[in-house]
């Protein structure tokens, strides 16, 4: 078993989704929690999401753990079906799908006629993304098809946002507008806002919002619009060895940290083997205590460096070192890796 603990904060998860609330009052939510829920246990968070109005995922297996961990609220599968297998299973778990390709159109006019149960869709277009989607001016055609399949029921139409945490960019009011051209109101429901639109983009808080990171305490638009959000992961390992060095010393492969002077140093069993990247920068911020420490030289596959000269306590083996969570943003750690939050989140490991 490896050293490194992770703790996630439920109730600053609630918190979270009460911001969400707070900002879109007149929508309703649906919490992503793929991939894990970033990383975070998706059974769990879902559990501890249960005042959100649904959930979201991406593919089918994950809503099969969901439902068979006793979660009835309304889930989403983001991407749809891929083959008819998943048509059948999720109609059988009921479950609401995706649909933003022509093969999917297909293989639901192939099989919908042997679903025992209704199957609710949601059409994506692709508004600007470049990804997923029906081109806009295809719309008609698709829902024709559609509305043709009696046990497939259109709940209305969604898109994402490809650039919503840039704030002076006018390629997300353009993506809006291209929606709202497409899909009049209020003849559909409509799902456009992840995070960053929840936060930076009022006019996309409109029918069903999709936050995901900010969910976490992680703020696309920290920068530009601040956020009262709360660490949901806490991520510490232990400190295993504490050394003297003298000046010319050298730390780690590549030598690529010398000591100017006398240094006490600590070394902390976390590594790129558990996910903490390799590439971050020298000088990177954790904690011990309350108090900052530096990271020195390469991260190795099982441990890294810091720089303990500083402490006010004597460091001890054992003492729990923060790599990010209260006192140390996701944010700011993935910064010093030249990456995102949702990185981190997902690749850390036990």
């Amino acid at each position: 078993m490896r050293s490194v603990t992770i703790t996630v904060d439920r109730s600053a998860l609630r918190h979270n989704l009460a911001q969400v609330r707070a900002m879109a009052p007149d929508c309703q939510i649906f919490a992503i929690i793929k991939a894990d829920a970033y990383g975070h246990g998706a059974v769990a968070c879902a559990k501890a999401l249960s005042t959100s109005d649904g959930l979201g995922v991406v593919v089918p297996g994950e809503a099969i753990a969901l439902r068979t961990a006793g979660i009835q609220m309304p889930i989403l599968v983001i991407q749809g079906p891929r083959t008819a297998t998943d048509i059948t299973i999720c109609a059988q778990y009921d479950c609401q799908v995706g649909i933003h390709a022509w093969h999917q159109l297909d293989l639901l006019e192939q099989h919908a006629t042997t679903l025992t149960r209704d199957l609710s869709v949601w059409i994506k277009l692709d508004t600007g993304m470049g990804r997923l989607g029906f081109f806009p001016e295809d719309l008609p055609r698709v829902q024709q098809r559609l509305n043709a399949l009696t046990t497939v029921n259109v709940i209305g139409c969604m898109t994402h946002f490809s650039c919503a945490d840039e704030p002076d960019n006018t390629h997300t009011s353009q993506q809006i507008a291209r929606f709202n051209q497409t899909v009049p109101t209020p003849a559909k429901t409509r799902s456009l806002a992840n995070s960053a639109a929840v936060i930076g983009w009022p006019e996309a808080r409109v029918g069903w919002v999709r936050p995901g990171i900010m969910l976490y305490g992680s703020n696309p638009l920290a920068s530009s619009h601040p956020l009262a959000l709360k660490p949901v992961m806490h991520v510490t390992a232990p400190l295993i060895a504490v050394r003297d060095l003298k000046a010319g010393d050298t730390v780690g492969y590549g030598n690529t940290w010398r000591c100017t002077q006398a240094q006490r140093i600590g070394v902390v069993a976390i590594g790129y083997g558990d996910g903490y990247p390799r590439h971050i920068a020298a000088e990177t911020p954790v904690m011990v205590g309350d108090q900052r420490c530096r990271i020195l030289g390469r991260v190795s596959m099982d441990s890294l460096v810091i720089d303990v000269s500083q402490l006010a306590v004597e460091p001890r083996i054992g003492d729990a070192v923060t790599l990010w969570g209260p006192g140390l943003s996701v944010d700011e750690v993935a910064s010093c890796a030249g990456t995102i939050s949702y990185e981190l989140l997902c690749q850390i490991r036990f």
